[in-house]
């Protein structure tokens, strides 16, 4: 079987410090006062397609989406070391790899980011696939059949696991199946009753991959 898994609100709790570090740049460099609903609608898109978004939302802010990554990526990389793992995320890794999955990692975030994380928890990986790789972010399909490809993988092969609506979306228009761990704090919940199963932690989603509970296709 092939596994592709989202990285941030996923396998590790770095939402809140993606959320912290955002709100700081907004502020501190362009004067907004932005809800926090509104970030975590854009969550699971890359910090550009962010940058792009909230240079329409507030055009005389003047926020050039490409400074916009820069400013972000420079205030979020300290923080990585302090990054701890979702609950369940180092039982279903090692459950994946043990049980001879090839696997995928397909986030939004940059590749060096993507790679840190892989490196400080030791997680057995196929595939890496950034965002920051293809045209267009969450919820467009493109990084999923970019991980896909270099599983060598057809996508109804694949079984995805995502946190947010974007990415489930993504997940969906990329013609997988898709398990949706949802975030907590998403605005929308009913969004996720388009993921093919739900549950309200990795381990629960362990507990169903270990009883055979998924039909791919």
């Amino acid at each position: 079987m092939f596994a592709i898994f989202d990285m941030d609100g996923l396998l590790i709790d770095s939402e809140p410090h993606w959320l912290a570090v955002e709100q700081s740049v907004v502020k501190r460099h362009y004067g907004l006062n932005i809800d926090d609903d509104t970030f975590r609608s854009m969550q699971g898109m890359s910090t550009l397609n962010i940058g792009q978004r909230l240079s329409e939302l507030y055009p005389t802010a003047f926020i050039e989406p490409e400074v916009f990554v820069k400013q972000i990526l420079d205030n979020m990389r300290p923080r990585l070391p302090q990054v701890q793992l979702m609950r369940g995320a180092r039982e279903m890794m090692n459950y994946v790899a043990d049980r001879g999955f090839s696997i995928a990692i397909a986030s939004s975030s940059p590749l060096e980011f993507i790679q840190e994380i892989v490196r400080q928890n030791r997680f057995a990986v196929d595939v890496l696939v950034s965002g920051y790789e293809v045209p267009h972010s969450k919820p467009d399909p493109a990084v999923f059949l970019l991980a896909a490809e270099r599983l060598r993988a057809k996508p109804e092969e694949c079984l995805v696991w995502e946190d947010s609506v974007n990415g489930v979306k993504a997940g969906k228009a990329a013609g997988m199946t898709v398990v949706a761990i949802p975030d907590p704090h998403t605005p929308w919940p009913e969004a996720f009753s388009i993921a093919d199963y739900k549950h309200d932690s990795l381990y629960a989603s362990l507990t169903a991959l270990k009883s055979n509970a998924y039909t791919l296709g």
